[in-house]
């Protein structure tokens, strides 16, 4: 994939202004836009053709995009589970401290707390990606997304499901300290 710039930032290639030696008395013509060559600008490589002027958010959906798409969706999830975990374990460290019930009511509130916390990021998903979103909206290519259209599920799947064991796991590691 190549960046392209806009065509008002292409530089203009063999488009230059002379000076006139009759003190400006005579208005200066521009010359022609003409392609560089090779032997002009110094390379042996040829001017590439300007970028096309298309939208800037039409690419095409195809399947690499949409793999792409789900694995960043993993990614993100990935980071909404930490997030979640950092909550439960400050809750339950805090509970901890402060000598608010027993262990198994403080793994309780830490892990209930973490699951929501984790299930909620992760069927909103407040970052969506517009290649995800893409992908979801084209019929063909909406089998490469994980769980597809089903919010609550990724939610419970991506989002409850691993952030209540790793809470539950970092609180017995807590309470062992």
């Amino acid at each position: 994939m190549s960046f392209r710039f806009p065509v008002f930032l292409q530089p203009r290639t063999g488009q230059t202004e002379q000076p006139t030696p009759d003190n400006g008395s005579q208005p200066t013509q521009p010359t022609p836009e003409q392609p560089a060559q090779p032997a002009q600008t110094g390379t042996s490589e040829p001017v590439p053709a300007p970028a096309d002027t298309g939208t800037p958010g039409a690419l095409e959906v195809n399947q690499q995009l949409c793999e792409a798409a789900n694995r960043n969706m993993l990614i993100s999830a990935a980071g909404y589970d930490a997030g979640a975990l950092v909550v439960g374990l400050l809750t339950f460290f805090l509970l901890r401290r402060k000598l608010i019930g027993t262990f198994g009511i403080r793994l309780l509130v830490a892990v209930l707390l973490a699951g929501v916390v984790g299930a909620l990021l992760m069927g909103f998903d407040p970052v969506r990606a517009d290649d995800l979103v893409r992908c979801l909206n084209s019929v063909d290519y909406r089998r490469y997304i994980l769980l597809q259209e089903a919010n609550v599920a990724r939610g419970l799947v991506l989002g409850l499901l691993p952030t209540s064991v790793l809470t539950a796991i970092g609180c017995w590691a807590i309470n062992k300290t």
